[in-house]
């Protein structure tokens, strides 16, 4: 995935006046909701599975927090952010759902307990984002909206059981997208509060030990709540 020429000639202008540029950095937590999505679970042995409607739990006020940083460069309305951006992603495999595919080569079709194949998938050491945005504000005064749209990729703390195996670490999974709208309230001359939702879109490519994957693109929606420092 490469940037669109426009968000790179926008990142090369600012950052190349970057000595009169307003440098902002924004610390933020948040309350994650997660979309169902389709599993896809892929094992040797011919075993292809797709579960469809899996439930997953977010968990953003428990260790570790969700936590969102951005550093942005304005100039004048216009701003390029760099975001980082750890939220979580637990499967509810103790729910049953609908799977259809294969197993072991034949066909398997109906409604059964996650678990049972695939006992335990999570990214709750993070479900991290790193993107560019580029960004959009509408005033320079106390109450300042704003909007941004972001991509990057995504860079899960994968953890997962099935049988004897258990997969537990970071991997480069795919593309991250994100879209924001927000608010910041100035509090200080360089200090501001900030409410904001933004929608990212993940797509997750995790490998398994003892080989295989499993494949999912989760929808999050999160209400932000934090503060920005300017200079």
């Amino acid at each position: 995935m490469k940037p669109s020429f426009t968000v790179l000639a926008v990142l090369f202008v600012l950052l190349s006046h970057a000595a009169r540029a307003e440098v902002e950095l924004t610390f933020a937590l948040a309350k994650a909701a997660v979309e169902d999505t389709d599993l896809e679970l892929s094992r040797p042995g011919d075993t292809h599975l797709t579960y469809s409607s899996v439930r997953w739990r977010d968990e953003s006020f428990k260790m570790p927090l969700y936590l969102s940083l951005r550093t942005t460069w304005w100039r004048r309305s216009w701003g390029v952010g760099l975001d980082y951006t750890h939220a979580k992603a637990i499967a509810e495999t103790g729910r049953v759902a609908p799977v259809q595919g294969r197993r072991a080569g034949a066909p398997a079709a109906g409604r059964e307990r996650i678990a049972d194949t695939l006992p335990h998938f999570e990214m709750s050491h993070g479900l991290n984002t790193a993107t560019v945005n580029l960004l959009r504000r509408w005033s320079s005064g106390r109450l300042q909206p704003y909007a941004g749209l972001g991509a990057g990729v995504a860079v899960p703390h994968v953890e997962a059981v099935i049988g004897d195996n258990r997969t537990d670490g970071y991997q480069w999974a795919g593309p991250a997208f994100e879209g924001r709208l927000g608010l910041a309230l100035r509090l200080r001359r360089h200090l501001s509060a900030i409410a904001e939702y933004k929608l990212t879109y993940a797509r997750v490519s995790a490998d398994l030990a003892g080989g295989g994957s499993v494949e999912v693109a989760p929808r999050l929606h999160q209400l932000i709540v934090g503060f920005n420092v300017n200079r």
